[in-house]
């Protein structure tokens, strides 16, 4: 995560990195690699936490950047700003835009 990290959501709830795994049924070894940065949680165990925290998905895995706004938007509001951002240096990855659209997808279809 970037904006806020992962140890920080824990810290806010005052649980040590042994009471979070065991409440979302981790080893604690893994919850500390989470935290630093050594691994990346896959999607199933993202939503896991998310739920925990009450924070989207995409915030376990690029907290609230801008970019993972952008690429949640509907489709009609993308195509103006795809003409903008193609100007800018900083482009999306491939890769990173279709993870978010199977995201959301994944969000609006498991809804409960």
């Amino acid at each position: 995560m970037k904006t806020k990290t992962l140890a920080q959501l824990r810290r806010e709830k005052r649980l040590t990195q042994r009471e979070f795994a065991k409440a979302v049924r981790l080893h604690p070894s893994t919850v500390a690699m989470y935290e630093t940065g050594k691994r990346t949680p896959p999607l199933k165990t993202a939503i896991k936490i998310a739920r925990f925290f009450g924070v989207p998905v995409e915030a376990i895995y690029f907290g609230d950047d801008a970019r993972t706004t952008r690429a949640l938007q509907p489709m009609g509001q993308k195509k103006q700003q795809n003409k903008q951002f193609s100007k800018q240096k900083n482009r999306f990855n491939l890769g990173e835009i279709t993870f978010h659209r199977l995201l959301s997808y994944h969000n609006t279809t498991n809804t409960r």
